[in-house]
Parts: structure tokens; C-alpha cells; sequence
């Protein structure tokens, strides 16, 4: 089971790699047009709705399907980028594992975030509720773990990265901006 839910994060946003590999010069037009967003693609998804009938989330779920990958896995993933807006049963499992798709996405924008925009992403991190359940001393655990990987691993391939500071500083500094 743990190996079908990292292949379902790895999977998770293939849609867009088909959409730009099929209609690359429309995809970028997509893209071009959202630079900006900053509701959580959901101008994204508006965009390539428009554009294509179909978003990179739809795209995903069905290459996942025609894989033959477990219905679970597929649903997921159509709903990661917004699980509480999915309508899917509170106690199922497709929603934990979109919760988790979805909480491992913003790690990622984490982690990623050039030095200036790092708060903020934490804030959204620490917004995303479920399946972290404000358990802060868990977040600054999988952030640092994931910087440290992340490190390694781009050693390992030979790409560039930067260390992050560790997460309880940058905890720190949200909490300073806030008056906490």
C-alpha cells in the first residue's frame, strides 16, 4: 500500500506533463495566463477547463485508470488540489489519501519557496488542516526530513538546490509577522 500512494504522489499532477507534451503551445498559453495564481490552481484548473474541456487533475485520474490503477488511487488524485471541495465521504479512505496527496503538495511548495515567499507557504501549510490536525511539532518534523531528502537527493543527480533553515526559525519569523 505504501508503495501505491508514493507512485500516486509521483502520478498525481502527470496531467500536466500530458497536456503540455500533446498541446504544448496551447498548454503554455495556459500556463502564461495563470501565472499569477494564488488560489491554489484553482485559476488553473478554470483555465485548462476552458481551453481543453478537461483539467491536468481529469487527465491525470484517467491515465491513471487506463493503467489500471486502483479507483482509490485514481479519485485521489482527481481531488488533491482540493479535498474538502471533493464530496467525498468524510470517513473514506479516497479522502484521507487526497488529504495526504494534497498536504504533501504544499511540503513540496515549501520547501521549494525562494527565501522571501517561505513564511507565507508555511502559513498555507499549516492551514491545510486535516490530515496534520495542527500537530505544528509533526509539520517542522516532515519539513525538515523532506529539506534534508531533498538535499541528498539532488546531490545524488546532480541538481542544484538550496538548503532550507530549519523550519522552526521560519516558525519563528511567521510568528514574529503575526504578533504571536
Amino acid at each position: 500500500m505504501r508503495c501505491a500512494r508514493f507512485a500516486s504522489g509521483l502520478l498525481a499532477n502527470i496531467g500536466s506533463l500530458g497536456l503540455a507534451a500533446a498541446r504544448p503551445d496551447d498548454y503554455a498559453g495556459v500556463l502564461s495566463s495563470v501565472a499569477n495564481d494564488d488560489r491554489g490552481g484553482e485559476k488553473l484548473r478554470d483555465a485548462e477547463k476552458a481551453a481543453f474541456g478537461y483539467t491536468h487533475l481529469d487527465l491525470a485520474a484517467a491515465m491513471m485508470q487506463d493503467w489500471s490503477i486502483p479507483r482509490l488511487f485514481c479519485e485521489a488524485v482527481l481531488h488533491h488540489k482540493a479535498p474538502s471541495q471533493s464530496g467525498l465521504d468524510e470517513e473514506s479512505r479516497h479522502l484521507r489519501l487526497a488529504q495526504m496527496l494534497h498536504v504533501a503538495g504544499i511540503i513540496a511548495d515549501y520547501c521549494v519557496a525562494p527565501e522571501g515567499a517561505r513564511v507565507q507557504a508555511l502559513q498555507a501549510l499549516l492551514d491545510a488542516g486535516a490530515p496534520l490536525n495542527g500537530e505544528v511539532d509533526h509539520v517542522i518534523a516532515l519539513c525538515d526530513r523532506v529539506g534534508r531528502d531533498w538535499m541528498e537527493w539532488s546531490s545524488m543527480v546532480n541538481i542544484s538546490a538550496q538548503a532550507l533553515p530549519p523550519t522552526r526559525d521560519v516558525l519563528a519569523q511567521l510568528r514574529e509577522q503575526s504578533g504571536q
